[in-house]
């Protein structure tokens, strides 16, 4: 229903303050409330798909060492084309500055986006679906990215 209203706004706002978005918005809920689906503002879905990567930045600090709290937030930014910031949150990673050097390349240039899809196929190969869709995005290719 909420994807055909006129009201749409006001079907937001009452989510927004019931499930309190500012501070508990994550994949989990967005996924519940099917608001990719329905919310026709992109700048308003932009934002919340920035909250929910911000959430997943904090919570992942709660694991010690077992991957990069950016990985966590890769797909988010790469989703909503925040794709410097993603480099700066892997260079505050030391051991991940590879993946530093590699995003600070222009993936509009055939050799990035070439590099960028081969470094998707090793990951999905790894079982690490999340980053790879997130580099086949980079690339351009939103049908291997599906």
């Amino acid at each position: 229903m909420a994807l055909h209203s006129d009201n749409q706004d006001v079907i937001f706002n009452e989510l927004s303050e019931r499930f309190d978005f500012e501070s508990n918005l994550d994949w989990n809920l967005m996924k519940r409330l099917c608001l990719p689906i329905w919310l026709k503002d992109t700048p308003k879905l932009k934002s919340l798909i920035d909250k929910v990567a911000k959430l997943e930045y904090r919570k992942s600090g709660d694991e010690f060492a077992k991957t990069s709290r950016a990985e966590k937030t890769a797909l988010w930014y790469i989703m909503i084309g925040k794709k410097n910031i993603l480099a700066t949150l892997y260079k505050a990673e030391p051991s991940y500055r590879k993946v530093y050097d590699l995003l600070i390349n222009n993936f509009n240039e055939p050799k990035w986006r070439t590099t960028a899809e081969k470094n998707a196929m090793v990951l999905m190969s790894k079982k690490n679906y999340y980053m790879s869709c997130a580099f086949f995005l980079l690339a351009g290719n939103l049908k291997s990215a599906i």
